[in-house]
């Protein structure tokens, strides 16, 4: 679908967005989290 470059920009998001952010960008960049 095209590459996330911010993908591991949501671990520091996840703290604001936690939800959010974790279910939309946990689709797409899965990668960064682990």
């Amino acid at each position: 679908m095209g590459s996330r470059e911010p993908c591991c920009f949501t671990i520091g998001a996840i703290e604001f967005f936690s939800i959010a952010f974790f279910m939309y960008y946990f689709q797409f960049d899965f990668c960064c989290l682990m």
